[in-house]
């Protein structure tokens, strides 16, 4: 009796096993976003093994996206926010909660183009590289991160870097239409203007469809770390006096004042 009851109770203990519904490994990660473009051909490494990066593609924490020669990928984020990898590129996507506004990104090395949703109160958007951190505060922008310098370039909005060694003073607040490079040991470089084609370059290169509007041209920042202030008011009071002189130069040209006749000379001056 006690061994039809011990046999009884395995069969239900093992068909109950069966029958347990187990939730799928991918459903149980945290999902940070999806692959929204791919060209050529980008690849995914995560735990469970790599897999290629295909167009509508799970994107998951702590994945490490990588992109091969000429090869790019957009990642689409849970918060709409998205990113552009160019190729030769190494991205790992630590953390993205959309629900308490936290991103936490790792470029190793290669390039991005990022377009930023606003950051939530309490919430950050950060970037990590070899020689710095990146704060965002809803923004559009570029970085390039080599193993001893970084680059980065605004298209709107504010970036805030430091060196990522915490020993090196000094942050700066890189504004749209500026530049600034993190090189390794050392503090930010003051934001300056970007020169020659590297504007343009950093769209190209991280060019991957049409979903992401190209960037407009840079302009002059009308905050701190631009034009100073005196400089917009002297510019304006200058074209204002030319632009009540203009007419009054006019007017006097269509009136104008005939001079006095030469008075004759005397013999007393001669």
């Amino acid at each position: 009796m006690r061994r039809t009851s011990t046999q009884v109770i395995a069969v239900v203990l093992c068909v109950s096993f069966v029958f347990y519904p187990v939730a799928p490994a991918a459903a149980q990660a945290n999902q940070a976003g999806q692959v929204t473009a791919a060209i050529p051909r980008a690849n995914i490494a995560r735990p469970a093994g790599q897999l290629p990066a295909e167009l509508q593609t799970p994107v998951l924490w702590d994945d490490l996206v990588t992109t091969e020669p000429r090869g790019r990928v957009r990642i689409t984020l849970q918060d709409a926010s998205i990113l552009n990898v160019g190729s030769e590129s190494s991205l790992r996507v630590v953390k993205h909660d959309a629900t308490t506004s936290e991103t936490d990104l790792v470029l190793t090395y290669g390039k991005m183009r990022v377009k930023t949703q606003k950051v939530g109160a309490g919430g950050h958007f950060e970037v990590r590289t070899n020689t710095a951190v990146l704060g965002v505060i809803g923004s559009y922008w570029y970085v390039g991160s080599t193993a001893t310098q970084t680059h980065v370039i605004v298209y709107e909005g504010v970036l805030s870097i430091r060196n990522i060694n915490p020993a090196i003073l000094g942050t700066q607040q890189v504004f749209a239409g500026q530049q600034a490079f993190i090189n390794a040991g050392q503090p930010p470089t003051p934001p300056n203007p970007p020169k020659g084609n590297q504007f343009q370059d950093s769209v190209q290169e991280t060019e991957v469809g049409e979903n992401l509007p190209p960037p407009q041209p840079p302009k002059p920042p009308p905050v701190a770390g631009g034009v100073p202030t005196w400089v917009w008011i002297v510019s304006i009071a200058g074209l204002a006096a030319v632009s009540v002189a203009v007419p009054v130069a006019t007017q006097k040209n269509k009136n104008p004042i005939t001079p006095p006749p030469p008075r004759r000379g005397c013999r007393k001056c001669d």
